[in-house]
């Protein structure tokens, strides 16, 4: 399964990256939404996106999973955040896609939020 990770905390993209590949996902990870979403447009198509939602201008990580959405209306997308806040940047037809992990979240959180969306509950690392 390929996961498409964006986060610009360079501790967190590398902690979220290891933790998905020692669990046997193939990562692709990138800390800009606009390279996030060349992915996309490169024909690699990830199974699930994680993306920050306070990303550098020019593009948060709200456009980026309403971008994503709109190329792939299936894409599970795990928005994840330090801050509280609402929801009212995703488009009504994306928060039936998102899950929103509040940081600082558990290694197990994370797997268990990844497999679920994959529906691959019962799959063990």
């Amino acid at each position: 399964m390929k996961i498409l990770l964006c986060e610009d905390n360079p501790d967190v993209n590398k902690t979220v990256s290891l933790t998905l590949t020692t669990a046997g996902y193939e990562v692709a990870s990138t800390s800009l939404a606009s390279d996030a979403l060349s992915y996309f447009y490169r024909g690699w198509n990830p199974d699930i996106l994680i993306t920050d939602i306070i990303l550098p201008a020019p593009m948060s990580g709200f456009e980026l999973a309403n971008r994503a959405l709109a190329l792939n209306p299936t894409l599970p997308v795990i928005a994840i955040t330090g801050y509280l806040g609402d929801t009212d940047a995703f488009s009504k037809e994306s928060l039936e896609r998102v899950v929103v992990l509040r940081k600082p979240f558990t290694r197990d959180t994370l797997l268990s939020t990844v497999r679920r969306l994959l529906g691959e509950q019962g799959r063990t690392i």
